[in-house]
């Protein structure tokens, strides 16, 4: 079989010999032919070339499995006239020959069948390539070639003429100041490359910057169209108003002439009704006053029945506190191991069992609604306050709760009256401490003091209501105290009590918390978290509420 194995294409080189000039001519010619070449063009051939090297290679790579092929099937040929040599000169009547003969035959099968295959593979593959001649693509190629040899042809040519001109150029001048031009040019090149590729980047983002105007132009005409409308349809309603307006005026003058006249007549019939309206006056002036009197005393008295029945309540709860100490003493006492021996007469243990019981039955056993968290929002700012002052840490509140593992109320309480919490009043104490160890769960408890609770629960309850807090140093804080005093508005006075002319129940001088944040909100005035956290704090030491603070005070602070 013969094998037709296509020499490769190669593209026309041209021959660039840099040290040689070129002549004008030649870059006339080469000018006219990228005029007449479109780049579709040169891209079509370019694909067509990249496509008839793939073919190519393909091509070669199947020629070359073919020459694997038939190496094989010569060195199978050779093995296979070695081996019947061997048989042949093994032809002897020797019964120890014999074996080796059928070892050798069956050898000779297996490389027969080993030859058959790699044939049929021969044979499929000469068919492949068979089909590949017929196919349209090999014709198209063919075509492909043709028009590369006239390519070629023509390059020569070209290549031929500049090879002339430029030893035409030699003979006239040297070729070093030539040399320095292009790469001159070629810097230059280069530059300007560099110069549209900035100048492409720069047109992209003025199209974004461009089109996102439009896109606001149009908006904004949108805007102003909604607008004319608005105003027109207000000018209408203007002229309807004007019109009313003088329709009014009309009106009123004609009733004017006619109450003119009517006054006039009604003014001597008048005179005498006014005069016992006036008295009429006086008289309810004067029992209003009286009953006002009457009423602020009132509440006077009241006042003092309720500071009063405070003051005997609070005597109470600490009797009672008192009588509970007596009781846990008495209740050592009996207990107590010389007790057990004899000393204490057991007429008298069963007496102090008896007051033990109806002092508890009395004293202990109270049910009482549960604490929530605002009962005491403005304790635990006060306790926030007193920390602050003192400069406790917030991780060093566990220290003060540390004196056992469960603590009871009136452990707590005592804890809570001492510095650095010095909470004074006796209510608040009582609240905070039930909060502490109570069980909030249900909406009524039973109050006992000695019921108590773990010190890891009061101290995590304590922090989460207390709140995080820095301690900072002076400096720190005297910087704050100035950006306070340099954000807060003098004018900031006026507009809180522009914003307290509807309301009349407040003191003078105070406001609501919701006041002084709209007018903050009104001046603009915005704090960073330490200067807010600061001026809370402040705010609750000057006007000692939550709700309700005094602005004087506050901003005399500041001063």
């Amino acid at each position: 079989m013969s094998y037709y194995i296509r020499s490769k294409l190669t593209r026309p080189q041209t021959t660039s010999n840099h040290n040689k000039p070129l002549d004008n001519s030649s870059i006339r010619e080469s000018r006219l032919i990228k005029q007449y070449t479109t780049p579709k063009m040169g891209r079509e051939k370019e694909n067509l070339y990249d496509e008839n090297i793939k073919l190519k290679s393909q091509l070669n790579e199947q020629t070359q499995q073919l020459l694997q092929a038939k190496s094989k099937i010569q060195q199978l040929e050779r093995e296979l006239q070695r081996f019947e040599n061997l048989i042949e000169g093994s032809i002897k009547p020797e019964t120890s020959s014999q074996k080796v003969q059928i070892e050798k035959y069956g050898l000779i099968m297996k490389m027969k069948t080993k030859q058959k295959q790699l044939i049929l593979e021969l044979q499929s593959k000469n068919k492949e390539l068979i089909e590949l001649k017929r196919t349209m693509r090999f014709t198209n190629y063919q075509e492909l070639e043709i028009e590369l040899q006239n390519y070629i042809d023509e390059t020569i040519r070209l290549r031929q003429k500049l090879e002339y001109n430029e030893q035409m150029i030699a003979i006239q001048s040297s070729a070093e100041p030539l040399e320095k031009q292009i790469l001159h040019l070629e810097k230059i090149v280069k530059i300007l490359q560099r110069d549209n590729q900035e100048l492409n980047q720069k047109q992209l983002n003025n199209d974004i910057i461009t089109s996102k105007l439009q896109i606001q132009l149009e908006e904004s005409l949108k805007q102003n169209e909604k607008q004319l409308n608005e105003i027109i349809s207000y000018e209408k309603i203007i002229k309807d108003l004007n019109e009313y307006n003088k329709q009014c005026n009309d009106l009123i003058s004609q009733l004017q002439v006619q109450n003119k006249v009517q006054i006039q007549s009604q003014q001597n019939t008048t005179s005498d009704e006014l005069f016992k309206i006036q008295s009429q006056l006086e008289q309810l002036q004067n029992k209003y006053s009286l009953e006002m009197d009457t009423k602020i005393q009132e509440i006077r008295s009241l006042k003092t029945e309720i500071q009063r029945l405070n003051l005997h309540i609070q005597e109470m709860e600490k009797l009672i506190e008192n009588q509970e100490d007596k009781i846990r003493e008495i209740e050592f006492s009996i207990y107590s191991p010389v007790s057990r021996v004899g000393q204490i007469e057991p007429p008298l243990q069963n007496g102090f069992q008896i007051m033990k019981i109806e002092m508890k039955s009395q004293i202990m056993k109270k049910k009482l609604p549960k604490v929530q968290f605002s009962d005491i929002r403005e304790i635990c700012m006060k306790v926030r306050l007193n920390l602050f002052k003192n400069r406790v840490q917030y991780q060093d509140i566990d220290k003060y709760f540390n004196e056992s593992e469960e603590l009871s109320i009136h452990q707590v309480k005592n804890i809570l009256h001492k510095p650095p919490f010095e909470i004074h009043d006796h209510e608040q104490i009582k609240l905070l401490s039930r909060y502490l160890i109570e069980d909030n769960a249900e909406d009524y408890v039973m109050y006992d003091q000695d019921r108590t609770n773990q010190t890891a629960i009061i101290n995590s309850v304590m922090k989460k209501i207390v709140g995080k807090y820095e301690i900072l140093s002076s400096e720190e804080e005297q910087s704050i105290l100035q950006s306070i005093q340099q954000k807060l508005n003098p004018s900031l006075i006026e507009t809180i009590q522009m914003m307290l002319t509807k309301k009349k129940n407040l003191l003078p001088g105070t406001c609501e918390q919701c006041d002084l944040d709209q007018a903050l909100k009104f001046h603009e005035i915005q704090f960073s978290h330490r200067e807010q956290e600061r001026f809370n704090l402040i705010c609750f030491e000057v006007s000692n509420s939550l709700d309700i603070i005094n602005y004087e005070r506050l901003l005399a602070y500041f001063k």
